[in-house]
């Protein structure tokens, strides 16, 4: 049965529709204008819901007003699909669906959450379900609603429902696809504007970088642009690098590295290397290369950063250098290292350490309290004020000593110098080196001690030389007193006792002499062993029973140059001590060895005959040790030692050419060295012709005397003209001089003192032997220093008479050298 008024109103209704959908506005509009046409004429309520992520969402909806209901309470609150298991099922359905429910008992089972009372003031209803489908997308639904009755929709309707559904589908997608189109174009429009902006941007960038930069062909090579920064960079002008290529910058053994680099990039990738550069005067240069492909013009193209990293890589360069010679010469150093890090409190030490302070590796604990555990408890508050009063002074250098335990358990003292490095946070490493200056120190000590003794030796001799010169005279004056008195006078006695005293002081300012090594020595090629065989007995009677005397000889020892005499003197001043020191006897050993020596501060380096003399008595303590050898020094009671003995053995042994040592323990004994360099002079030094006792005395030669001190001067004067002699006085050898160049043949010896103001006397004889080489000369002095050498001025005529001397003394030694010279005998000298 047809229904031609319904079919005119789905016409009608089918051709508003055809011009909305034809008016082309968006989709939203569209579905509004249609569900404004279904109500109220079609239906009573319309809907569109669409799928947006997967979820229902409403966006259009539209419903009549009829008497009793509001019809926006319809618009939200009505969901038809969910009457019928709720919207899925209609989304995936192929076509539209129409229900009809004409009374309550007609409802299905309501699910939970759906307010039936919603529905039944409408009945009887008639509803359409037509899905939105476009090119096989389920987009969403379109619910048709007819209520009350109004309208049972039949077939006819699911046509028009369904063609709207359809169309308004195909609305949603269009829309859609002009959304996004006009987002592209949007997007383009501000990209290109972007781009615009990214191009001036690079293009002023590109120019001020101070990088120097350029752009070449990414298949060519062929430089296309460059900045400031590259122009001066690389030396070359704008225009002649623009006529160059990339290859042209890297040397030869450069380029294949760099043309692989260049061409195996893609995309908007960036690659960081080191290479060469040539610049335009032909030098080289290191740089950081950075490169970027890009499109320009449509072809490729990279952009290269380059960035001089010459004195960077050389700075590095020579860094790590350093730091692998510290490591080299921490290694093989003789130095104990150590580098503390105060943040982490970690010590380190180097290998030298191990073996310096005699540790093994593993007993060397790294850490600040350990070092300082092995510091002595006395030096250990001072040792860690002098770093904490750096640190915080901010001082980037200190130093300390201190007495630190081996491992071995002997204590050594050393010396700490430490570096100090900060940075913003403070002191960040702290660097020692550790110096065992034990030795060192003992050094130290024996040369204050020598440098001492030298400086009281030099006081002593200037006092012994003043003091002969003084003696001279008394004895010279006494002596003519006493040849003036009658036999039987009275003052003979007392002029006698003064004659006495002054040997007795004479004797005191000899042993001053031979500590001052300032006395007149007579060395002779020596035979140590010899020597002390021949004072063996001697030695055996000094000691006594209660003392054993041992000696431990070496075989083919090598001669010394030594006086006899003297070195005699030293090994009994020895002995005696030794003696002393052993009250209840005890044993004395003399050993004689051969020492290699290296050069220090009391001897030359060398070979040395060595005489140690050791006894088993009370030993000495450091404070004694320390003035053993100075002059008046003793331990002894007043009535049994003048403090000379060791002086004088010093002294000897010095002026020898050796040196003495001496280690002592108090109640277990003492050893003295004595170190006397080999001989190097072959024979023997010949000793002085002893003046005949008996021979006269009396002459009348001219005799020149040479004396700067005025007493001396008088007694040598009177001595000799008591006896005829012709005597011509002078008191420096410039005038002495020049006398005898005027009177050249007139005058038959010279008698001169060896110390003189300006010139000396040793000096003197020199100029009047090239004058006259036979003339006799005999050299009064007190003491000899720096005067003339053990031989080399003692020449055939030259001898010489130590003060304080007798004027009888004067005059033979006088009488002698003249007899030898008329007798035609050349020998003399001393």
């Amino acid at each position: 049965m047809t229904d031609p008024a319904g079919d005119r109103e789905r016409f009608a209704l089918v051709d508003r529709m055809t011009a909305l959908f034809a008016s082309g506005p968006d989709e939203a509009t569209i579905m509004r204008g249609v569900v404004d046409l279904f109500v109220p004429e079609y239906a009573s309520w319309a809907s569109f819901d669409v799928l947006d992520e997967g979820e229902m969402k409403r966006v259009a909806v539209a419903s009549i007003d009829f008497p009793g209901h509001d019809g926006s309470r319809w618009e939200s609150a009505l969901a038809p699909a969910d009457l019928f298991g709720g919207s899925d099922r209609f989304l995936q359905a192929d076509a539209a669906q129409v229900i009809h429910v004409d009374s309550r008992e007609a409802l299905p089972a309501l699910p939970e959450g759906v307010d039936a009372t919603h529905y039944h003031p409408l009945l009887p209803l008639s509803v359409i379900f037509a899905p939105l489908r476009a090119h096989g997308e389920r987009l969403g639904l379109l619910q048709v609603l007819a209520t009350h009755g109004r309208r049972r929709y039949v077939e006819s309707d699911l046509t028009v429902v369904g063609g709207v559904a359809q169309r308004a589908a195909f609305a949603i997608i269009n829309g859609r696809l002009i959304a996004q189109l006009r987002r592209e174009l949007d997007q383009r429009t501000q990209l290109i504007a972007r781009l615009g902006e990214s191009e001036s941007r690079f293009r002023n960038l590109f120019a001020a970088s101070p990088i120097a930069m350029w752009v070449h062909d990414a298949e060519t090579l062929r430089i296309l642009a460059v900045n400031a920064a590259a122009v001066e960079q690389y030396g070359w002008s704008e225009d002649a690098l623009l006529q160059m290529s990339a290859r042209d910058l890297e040397p030869p053994e450069g380029l294949p590295e760099a043309l692989q680099l260049a061409r195996s990039q893609s995309g908007l990738s960036h690659t960081d290397r080191v290479a060469q550069h040539w610049r335009a005067d032909g030098t080289r240069l290191l740089v950081e290369v950075r490169t970027h492909e890009v499109e320009i013009g449509g072809r490729g193209a990279v952009i290269v950063q380059s960035l001089d990293v010459t004195d960077r890589v050389q700075a590095f360069t020579a860094l790590r250098a350093a730091s692998d010679r510290q490591r080299l010469v921490s290694r093989v150093t003789k130095e104990a290292l150590w580098e503390w890090r105060p943040r982490t409190g970690e010590l380190e030490w180097n290998p030298a350490f191990s073996e310096l302070f005699r540790f093994a590796p593993s007993d060397a604990t790294q850490s600040p309290d350990w070092l300082m555990s092995r510091v002595h408890p006395d030096d250990r508050m001072a040792c860690a004020a002098v770093l904490s009063d750096a640190l915080q002074a901010r001082r980037e250098e200190c130093r300390r000593r201190f007495r630190f335990k081996r491992g071995d358990g002997s204590e050594a003292l050393v010396d700490d110098r430490i570096v100090i490095a900060y940075d913003d946070e403070g002191p960040a490493r702290v660097v020692g080196s550790l110096t065992d200056i034990t030795a060192q120190q003992k050094q130290e000590e024996q040369l204050a001690v020598a440098q001492r003794l030298e400086a009281i030796g030099r006081l002593a001799g200037g006092v012994a030389h003043d003091f002969n010169n003084v003696l001279t005279a008394i004895h010279g004056f006494a002596t003519f007193a006493l040849e003036d008195l009658p036999s039987d006078s009275r003052s003979r006695e007392d002029l006698g006792e003064i004659l006495q005293a002054i040997d007795r002081a004479a004797t005191l300012t000899r042993h001053l002499l031979a500590f001052s090594r300032r006395q007149v020595l007579q060395p002779q090629l020596v035979e140590v062993n010899d020597s002390l065989r021949a004072l063996q007995k001697m030695l055996a009677r000094v000691l006594g029973e209660d003392v054993d005397l041992q000696t431990f000889l070496a075989p083919q020892l090598p001669l010394v140059l030594v006086d006899p005499g003297q070195l005699e003197q030293v090994i009994l001043n020895l002995v005696v001590n030794a003696r002393d020191a052993m009250p209840e006897g005890g044993l004395l050993t003399i050993e004689t060895s051969i020492a290699v020596l290296d050069d220090d501060h009391r001897a030359p380096a060398g070979e040395f005959v060595v005489i140690a003399v050791t006894d088993t008595g009370i030993g000495m303590d450091p404070h004694t040790l320390e003035h053993v050898f100075e002059p008046f020094f003793s331990t002894k009671d007043r009535d049994k030692g003048t403090g000379l003995g060791l002086a004088t053995s010093y002294g000897i042994i010095q002026q020898s050419g050796g040196h003495i040592s001496v280690y002592s323990e108090v109640g277990r004994g003492s050893t003295f060295k004595l170190f006397l360099p080999r001989a190097v002079e072959e024979g023997v030094v010949a000793a002085s012709i002893a003046a005949d006792a008996t021979a006269p005395l009396a002459g009348h030669e001219t005799v020149l005397l040479v004396e700067d001190d005025e007493r001396v001067r008088r007694v040598s004067v009177t001595a000799l003209m008591r006896h005829g002699y012709i005597v011509i006085e002078a008191r420096a050898a410039e005038p002495a001089l020049a006398t005898f160049r005027e009177g050249v043949h007139a005058i038959d010896a010279v008698v001169t003192d060896i110390v003189l103001p300006r010139m000396n006397g040793a000096q003197l004889a020199k100029e009047l032997r090239a004058i006259r080489p036979e003339l006799p000369i005999l050299f009064v002095s007190g003491f000899t220093e720096n005067a003339f050498t053990r031989s080399g001025d003692m020449q055939p005529g030259i001898e010489l008479l130590e003060k304080p001397f007798a004027p009888e003394a004067l005059v033979r030694r006088v009488r002698t050298m003249l007899d030898r010279r008329r007798w035609g005998d050349g020998s003399g000298g001393v």
